[in-house]
């Protein structure tokens, strides 16, 4: 049994050596790299290549290709992978030094199961942990576990018990090439939630081991840290997620609270971390950030035609299960997105 592990790789001349290192010093080396340099500008290449020939790894491959975005990179990992489960690990996070050794015996121990996935810690640039996966969710409550994909999908969904992240479970190759699924590339926010949920919706045996063996790197600058228009693709992705499941799998509970609650949720976390993002700067005046805030309104609609629209429909659905919280923040976005960021602006 063999691991290949898919890295892809962006201008991350700087970050690519923790992640090479990590998987250099694992214990277990029954696993392939293929890392695809998705066009980069810097020095990418030549930290990778000199990093891979200098410790005599014999499993690596390094594809070069124009730049497409890290779903496209992804996807040409998948087409060149050649072994029996999938690991997609980006270039600036990195694993613990018995990762492989691990999952591998939890693959074989279970009889080969469809996912397998596992704690991982949110870390800054210099290693210090930001936030322990185990101080989210309850170790108790999250003990080696079997269940189906579904079963996962609703404790990750509806129960909360845990969270997979892109770089946080290993996929069997044959359920991801068998079924066709791919990331969806031009997707730059959101398109690891769906391929994670549709890769689950459609496994029949998913193991969560409660150990950490990744590193989730925050680093200034990511689109998760930063304004961007880009962020509000997860609004796309997301429904196509539930659709997704809805030809799949016959649990309407989960897909009306994905393509509505989860949905929502995620638009108002987008929403208010650009809003934070502008209000950020003690350069500008309130009030020219204010104009700014609300050119950023007119800027989503302007970049997803209908948007607002289809969010208010949403939100109407999802308000009534709402904490009281949420439901003034809904109700205020209701009556106008501008008196919401009027709001937000004050508290």
């Amino acid at each position: 049994m063999k691991l290949s592990i898919i890295i892809p790789a962006y201008n991350v001349q700087n970050n690519i050596h923790n992640t090479l290192f990590s998987l250099l010093n694992q214990s277990n080396k029954n696993f392939e790299i293929i890392l695809v340099n998705d066009g980069s500008t810097d020095n990418t290449l030549e930290v990778v290549e000199r990093i891979l020939s200098k410790n005599n790894l014999i499993n690596y491959k390094i594809v070069n290709k124009e730049n497409g975005g890290v779903s496209s990179a992804r996807n040409v990992g998948i087409l060149e992978a050649q072994g029996e489960y999938l690991y997609f690990l980006d270039g600036d996070d990195y694993v613990s030094p018995n990762m492989v050794s691990i999952v591998n015996s939890y693959i074989i121990n279970n009889n080969y199961p469809d996912i397998i996935a596992w704690g991982y810690d949110n870390v800054d640039e210099n290693g210090n942990v930001l936030r322990e996966y185990f101080d989210r969710f309850d170790k108790n409550k999250i003990k080696l576990q079997k269940m189906t994909g579904l079963e996962a999908l609703e404790n990750i969904l509806l129960n909360k018990t845990f969270w997979i992240w892109t770089c946080s479970a290993v996929y069997k190759k044959e359920l991801i090439t068998y079924n066709n699924l791919f990331y969806s590339e031009g997707c730059s926010s959101g398109e690891d939630h769906e391929f994670i949920f549709k890769a689950l919706s459609i496994a029949k045996e998913v193991i969560f081991v409660d150990k950490v063996l990744s590193f989730y790197v925050q680093r200034e600058g990511s689109i998760s840290n930063s304004y961007n228009i880009r962020r509000f693709d997860v609004v796309g992705a997301l429904q196509r997620s539930a659709n997704y499941i809805k030809i799949n799998a016959n649990d309407n509970i989960l897909v009306d609270y994905l393509e509505n609650n989860f949905l929502v949720d995620n638009f108002f976390y987008n929403f208010d971390s650009c809003l934070r993002y502008i209000y950020s700067s003690k350069k500008l005046t309130s009030i020219v950030n204010f104009s700014k805030a609300s050119r950023f309104v007119n800027e989503i609609e302007i970049a997803y035609p209908g948007l607002t629209t289809k969010i208010k429909k949403k939100i109407i659905k999802s308000i009534k299960t709402a904490p009281l919280k949420v439901k003034i923040k809904c109700c205020c976005y209701l009556i106008s997105p501008l008196l919401y960021i009027i709001l937000t602006n004050i508290f």
